[in-house]
């Protein structure tokens, strides 16, 4: 099944280490949307790369706020790193990487609408990445089965 993301005008751009809480992920998302004034309802979806499409906290964040989680493939990260004027240094991407790429890649722009702002929280220091970028170009949302 295939709908788009037609309500809203922002594409957000998630990075974050394997484990990190929906405290963190939530607000860190929560406190750079206010930050850049933009409201939730505006927010076309949330970008990151494939691993983090079964990841416990961007499902429960994206369940809890009704908009759509959508990764990209380790090529489309390469095509988005290349398109950006990034080129490869080395064949991974970091979590920064991953929430401007990711955001690049799904609004069809060719940079950000502000710097990637950094949330962290805790004494183990989970952090997150976001990264926001202008709807320019139809986003195929694919739903989960």
């Amino acid at each position: 099944m295939e709908s788009t993301a037609t309500t809203g005008q922002y594409v957000i751009g998630i990075g974050s280490e394997r484990g990190t809480p929906l405290e963190v992920v939530g607000q860190g998302i929560m406190q750079c949307l206010d930050q850049y004034d933009i409201e939730m309802g505006n927010v076309a979806c949330i970008a990151s790369v494939h691993m983090k499409a079964h990841d416990p906290a961007f499902k429960a964040f994206a369940r809890i706020h009704e908009v759509p989680l959508i990764t990209c493939n380790t090529q489309e990260m390469k095509a988005a790193r290349l398109k950006a004027g990034c080129g490869a240094r080395q064949p991974w991407f970091t979590q920064d990487e991953v929430s401007r790429l990711s955001a690049l890649y799904f609004s069809g722009a060719s940079q950000l609408m502000y710097p990637p702002f950094y949330f962290f929280i805790g004494h183990n220091h989970h952090r997150i990445t976001v990264s926001v970028c202008k709807v320019l170009r139809y986003i195929p949302i694919k739903q989960p089965a």
